[in-house]
């Protein structure tokens, strides 16, 4: 007598790997059953490390988004920017793709992952922030992580032969 055979569930195996989580037998028929159901999300923390690079022609920015992905699988990261930066490299880990939506005073960059990330990751982005050409007075810039639990962060800024400074909070 195979043990294991005959005490193995009676639920079938699905071909697309999907497992049950409670089953239920009901002894009379009809029967009402009431269920309820909400898209589980990961618990995520976020800090932001941002060097702004003001020379006399040009203003660059570079940000390290650190993610703390907790739960379950994260695999859409988005992240307010200031309207006037062109977002020119993002990097983030295993397969992914990202796109900008533009809107009057922030713009919206998405960074979809693939397989979804869990742990302590980091997406570094990128880009010109405004037009070159003579730089006027800066205003430090605000990144913006959206549906994180938590968020903190640090901005430094480099100034690159330039006469009296730029930058203002």
């Amino acid at each position: 007598i195979d043990i294991q055979a005959a005490t193995a569930p009676t639920v079938r195996e699905s071909p697309l790997g999907v497992r049950p989580f409670q089953a239920y037998e009901f002894v009379q028929v009809p029967f009402a059953l009431r269920l309820t159901a909400r898209a589980a999300s990961p618990d995520v923390e976020a800090r932001v490390q941002t060097i702004l690079r003001v020379a006399e022609r040009e203003r660059d920015i570079e940000s390290r988004i650190l993610l703390s992905v907790r739960q379950q699988p994260l695999h859409r990261v988005c992240v307010e920017v200031p309207a006037e930066l062109e977002v020119e490299r993002v990097s983030a880990p295993g397969s992914f793709e990202w796109s900008v939506a533009k809107a009057e005073a922030v713009q919206r960059v998405t960074v979809y992952l693939a397989n979804g990330v869990q742990g302590d990751i980091a997406i570094v982005l990128g880009g010109r922030l405004g037009a070159p050409g003579v730089v006027r007075p800066v205003s430090v810039p605000r990144l913006w992580v959206l549906d994180v639990g938590r968020q903190e962060g640090d901005i430094a800024v480099q100034e690159f032969a330039v006469a009296t400074s730029l930058v203002r909070e």
